[in-house]
Order: structure tokens, then C-alpha cells, then sequence
């Protein structure tokens, strides 16, 4: 599984900003945007680009 291209900002308002940048640029492309500040002690605010993999239907023939 690939890894997500992450980014570390400052403050919660920043991140928000990448994030919608993310959306709007990636909407159709099979990705998903996370915005997370928990656990990060210096209050900074993480937001990753990950590729979704459940936007692709498996199928088998028994």
C-alpha cells in the first residue's frame, strides 16, 4: 500500500486551507484528504493526500 503524501502546518486554519485545495484538485481522482491534529504536541495540524483502494470493485467467478 502506497504511502500518503503528507503536510504539517502551524495552525487548524492553514490546514483547512490545504485541505480544500486537495479536494478540489483531487475530487475525481480516487483520493481522500485527512486533516489531523491529535496527539501532536506542539499543536500543529497534519494533512495527508491517501489513495483510496475501496473506490475499486474486486470480483471473482466461483
Amino acid at each position: 500500500m502506497a504511502k500518503p503524501w503528507t503536510w504539517v502546518f502551524p495552525t487548524r486554519e492553514q490546514a483547512d486551507q490545504m485541505a480544500q485545495e486537495l479536494r478540489d484538485q483531487y475530487r475525481a481522482a480516487h483520493y481522500r484528504v485527512r486533516v489531523n491534529s491529535a496527539g501532536r504536541a506542539d499543536g500543529s495540524v497534519q494533512v495527508a493526500l491517501i489513495k483510496r483502494y475501496d473506490d475499486y470493485e474486486m470480483g471473482c467467478t466461483l
